[in-house]
Protein backbone atom coordinates (compact mmCIF):
# COMPACT_ATOMS: atom_id res chain seq x y z
CA UNK A 1 0.00 0.00 0.00
CA UNK A 2 3.15 2.16 1.02
CA UNK A 3 4.68 1.44 -2.42
CA UNK A 4 1.39 2.36 -4.10
CA UNK A 5 1.00 5.63 -1.90
CA UNK A 6 4.68 6.68 -3.32
CA UNK A 7 4.30 5.56 -6.81
CA UNK A 8 1.11 8.08 -6.98
CA UNK A 9 3.12 11.14 -5.46
CA UNK A 10 6.02 10.79 -7.87
CA UNK A 11 3.56 11.19 -10.73
CA UNK A 12 1.65 13.74 -9.15
CA UNK A 13 4.94 15.32 -8.86
CA UNK A 14 6.36 14.77 -12.56
CA UNK A 15 3.52 15.72 -13.81
CA UNK A 16 3.94 19.39 -11.97
CA UNK A 17 6.93 19.64 -13.11
CA UNK A 18 6.25 19.23 -16.48
CA UNK A 19 3.53 21.33 -16.18
CA UNK A 20 5.94 23.67 -14.38
CA UNK A 21 8.57 23.12 -17.82
CA UNK A 22 5.81 23.93 -20.16
CA UNK A 23 4.82 27.33 -18.55
CA UNK A 24 8.13 28.54 -18.66
CA UNK A 25 8.81 27.74 -21.86
CA UNK A 26 5.23 29.03 -22.75
CA UNK A 27 7.09 32.07 -21.49
CA UNK A 28 10.03 32.11 -22.73
CA UNK A 29 8.81 31.85 -25.90
CA UNK A 30 6.19 34.87 -25.23
CA UNK A 31 9.51 36.70 -24.09
CA UNK A 32 11.50 35.83 -27.09
CA UNK A 33 8.66 36.97 -29.55
CA UNK A 34 8.72 40.62 -26.88
CA UNK A 35 12.18 40.92 -28.06
CA UNK A 36 12.15 40.29 -31.19
CA UNK A 37 9.17 42.70 -31.76
CA UNK A 38 11.49 45.13 -30.17
CA UNK A 39 14.58 44.72 -31.60
CA UNK A 40 12.88 45.03 -35.41
CA UNK A 41 11.23 48.25 -33.86
CA UNK A 42 14.36 49.68 -32.55
CA UNK A 43 15.88 49.13 -36.49
CA UNK A 44 12.87 50.61 -37.77
CA UNK A 45 13.99 53.44 -35.37
CA UNK A 46 17.50 53.63 -36.69
CA UNK A 47 16.83 53.52 -40.18
CA UNK A 48 14.20 56.81 -39.73
CA UNK A 49 17.22 58.50 -37.81
CA UNK A 50 19.77 57.81 -40.74
CA UNK A 51 17.12 59.19 -43.10
CA UNK A 52 16.35 62.08 -40.83
CA UNK A 53 19.69 62.59 -40.36
CA UNK A 54 20.20 62.42 -44.75
CA UNK A 55 17.72 65.18 -44.99
CA UNK A 56 18.98 67.70 -42.71
CA UNK A 57 22.41 66.91 -44.10
CA UNK A 58 21.36 67.14 -48.13
CA UNK A 59 19.57 70.17 -46.51
CA UNK A 60 22.42 72.17 -45.19
CA UNK A 61 24.59 71.50 -47.98
CA UNK A 62 21.78 72.85 -50.22
CA UNK A 63 21.85 76.02 -48.40
CA UNK A 64 25.50 76.11 -48.40
CA UNK A 65 25.31 75.65 -51.99
CA UNK A 66 22.58 77.94 -52.15
CA UNK A 67 24.02 80.33 -50.53
CA UNK A 68 27.11 80.52 -52.25
CA UNK A 69 25.34 80.13 -56.07
CA UNK A 70 23.67 83.59 -54.19
CA UNK A 71 26.77 85.22 -53.76
CA UNK A 72 28.19 84.43 -56.84
CA UNK A 73 25.06 86.30 -58.42
CA UNK A 74 25.22 89.43 -56.01
CA UNK A 75 28.92 89.77 -57.41
CA UNK A 76 27.95 89.52 -60.65
CA UNK A 77 24.87 91.89 -60.44
CA UNK A 78 26.77 94.31 -58.81
CA UNK A 79 29.20 94.45 -60.97
CA UNK A 80 26.86 94.77 -64.23
CA UNK A 81 24.29 97.57 -62.28
CA UNK A 82 25.54 98.73 -59.76
CA UNK A 83 25.75 102.01 -61.45
CA UNK A 84 22.18 101.81 -62.44
CA UNK A 85 20.54 100.77 -59.04
CA UNK A 86 22.55 103.52 -57.49
CA UNK A 87 20.57 106.09 -60.15
CA UNK A 88 17.46 105.00 -59.81
CA UNK A 89 17.64 104.54 -56.05
CA UNK A 90 18.98 108.35 -55.72
CA UNK A 91 15.98 109.34 -58.52
CA UNK A 92 13.40 107.53 -56.27
CA UNK A 93 11.00 108.05 -52.94
CA UNK A 94 10.91 105.78 -50.61
CA UNK A 95 6.92 104.72 -50.31
CA UNK A 96 6.78 101.59 -48.23
CA UNK A 97 8.95 99.59 -46.37
CA UNK A 98 8.31 96.07 -45.47
CA UNK A 99 9.00 94.15 -42.75
CA UNK A 100 8.79 89.96 -42.06
CA UNK A 101 12.10 88.13 -43.05
CA UNK A 102 14.43 87.03 -40.51
CA UNK A 103 17.07 86.69 -43.04
CA UNK A 104 18.71 88.04 -46.63
CA UNK A 105 15.64 88.59 -48.91
CA UNK A 106 17.47 86.98 -52.64
CA UNK A 107 14.44 88.18 -54.74
CA UNK A 108 11.51 90.52 -55.25
CA UNK A 109 9.04 89.76 -57.94
CA UNK A 110 5.83 92.24 -58.97
CA UNK A 111 2.38 90.95 -60.34
CA UNK A 112 -1.22 91.95 -60.95
CA UNK A 113 -4.09 89.45 -60.63
CA UNK A 114 -7.85 90.56 -60.25
CA UNK A 115 -6.81 94.32 -60.79
CA UNK A 116 -4.99 93.61 -57.50
CA UNK A 117 -1.21 94.55 -57.05
CA UNK A 118 1.12 91.97 -55.10
CA UNK A 119 5.03 92.46 -54.21
CA UNK A 120 6.30 88.92 -53.51
CA UNK A 121 9.96 88.41 -52.20
CA UNK A 122 12.28 85.34 -51.58
CA UNK A 123 14.35 84.69 -48.28
CA UNK A 124 17.36 82.35 -47.26
CA UNK A 125 14.72 82.10 -44.55
CA UNK A 126 12.62 79.78 -46.41
CA UNK A 127 10.12 82.32 -46.60
CA UNK A 128 7.65 84.25 -49.79
CA UNK A 129 5.92 87.11 -48.23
Amino acid sequence: DEVNHLKSEKEIYEKKQSEEISKMNNDNQLLKQQLDNALTEIKQLKKEIQFKNNQICHYEEDKKENYSYHQLLQTKSNSTSKFNFDLFRSSSKLINTFTGHTDIVWSIDYSIFDDCRFICSGSEDMTVR
